[in-house]
């Protein structure tokens, strides 16, 4: 009976995606770019996979105890499952794309194998996605925002059953984004080193891992807004910026970084200025930590005017990729270390530092992009589940 209801089959559609993902990722990849990691300590394809599997299991453990006794308790669903504050805030933290504040390490019964085989590890992740399938349709009856089991990661913290489920989809989705960050790295490592095997110095590999990064972010770019209605793109909440909004100002980052850097390239020495105390600090909180202090306000050249949103996202890719290279052009000409030009907020910067800069403040917007297209689609849907029963 309960099986069919929107919030049950909500976390099983969430569940159906990461499966799919997981398969995708894992569909062409040699073992070798499988077990391919990008420095020591930082994890392969398969042991994202691995982790998976294993998180799953330990919370399942977790949590099927409590499920029995409350069924023995007759603790039966009363309605839809809602999250708490704490749960949903919790549930936030996991979401893709991780920032630096959220960026944690694995307790230490969650850690992958050392190099588990890539078919292993994928197996392994099916199966525990049939094992949270099996026990969500066997207490889909219960109360699971009221009944409650242990974090096995934190001594003293209690969550609710639906929290728990919620944590493990968005802890899929965190971890497949971090896989595909990995594979795509790996890809371009083995095409790079194809095309010319010759020694890479430290400069050149960081080089090429931002602009794998930088690819990427112009791919989930795209795919966020990919199939979005007028109707979806044009949603706002009240005083916020819709989809639409969020795109064209980063679409006029882009241009305006474009147009700096042509005018560099048309001068004999950079254009940076002196940097402040101010300065230095704020550009080591976002392009070093990487992290976008909230209350920022952009500047008035990046505040959006009403582009054509189908313009805009036709060419945003095109942006970042032209954008890329005049930095390449002026990197080329006066030196990777060397400040070019000045921000308005961090002032002057290094081409790596506006590359970091950009690579940052486009995921920082492509999560909004991501919630936005989300609540979109709910409320439209809501807008007309309510006109079918108002007819």
């Amino acid at each position: 009976m309960n099986a069919n209801a929107p919030d049950i089959e909500d976390l099983e559609d969430q569940l159906d995606a990461a499966e799919g993902d997981a398969q995708a990722l894992a569909a062409g990849l040699a073992e070798e770019q499988g077990g391919w990691y990008a420095e020591t300590g930082s994890w392969s394809v398969a042991e994202c996979l691995d982790h998976l599997a294993i998180a799953n299991r330990v919370y399942l453990q977790a949590m099927v105890g409590e499920a029995i006794h409350a069924r023995e308790q007759g603790r039966f669903r009363r309605g839809p499952m809602a999250l708490g504050f704490v749960g949903r805030w919790f549930v936030r933290t996991m979401e893709p794309p991780v920032r630096a504040p959220f960026r944690m390490k694995a307790p230490r019964i969650i850690k992958p194998r050392a190099a588990p085989p890539l078919a292993n590890a994928f197996a392994s992740f099916r199966t525990s996605q049939d094992e949270v399938r099996a026990f969500l349709c066997a207490y889909a009856d219960l109360d699971l925002a009221a009944v409650r089991f242990p974090n096995p990661f934190a001594r003293g913290i209690h969550f609710s059953l639906a929290t728990g489920l919620h944590l493990i989809t968005a802890h899929e989705r965190r971890h497949l984004w971090q896989a595909w960050q990995v594979r795509r790295a790996a890809e371009g490592v083995a095409a790079e080193l194809s095309r010319n095997d010759s020694k890479r110095t430290k400069g050149q590999c960081e080089r090429n891992a931002m602009d794998f990064r930088l690819e990427k972010l112009k791919e989930n770019l795209e795919s966020a807004v990919e199939g979005m209605s007028s109707e979806q793109l044009s949603w706002h909440l009240p005083g916020k910026w819709c989809a639409a909004e969020v795109l064209e100002h980063l679409y006029l980052t882009y241009t305006g970084t474009i147009q700096g850097f042509e005018r560099v390239m048309g001068k004999t020495k950079p254009l940076a200025s002196r940097a402040s105390m101010a300065h230095r600090v704020l550009t080591l909180v976002v392009v070093g930590v990487g992290y976008v202090p909230a209350g920022l306000k952009a500047p008035a050249v990046a505040q959006p005017r009403g582009l054509p949103s189908e313009k805009v996202r036709n060419e945003i890719g095109e942006k970042i990729a032209a954008m890329n290279a005049i930095i390449d052009q002026c990197e080329a000409r006066f030196g990777r270390r060397v400040q070019l030009l000045d921000h308005p907020f961090l002032g002057p910067l290094t081409p790596t530092q506006w590359r970091k800069l950009h690579l940052v403040h486009g995921e920082h917007h492509l999560k909004q992009l991501l919630q936005l297209r989300e609540r979109a689609t709910r409320q439209m849907g809501s807008t007309q589940a309510s006109a079918r029963c108002s007819s």
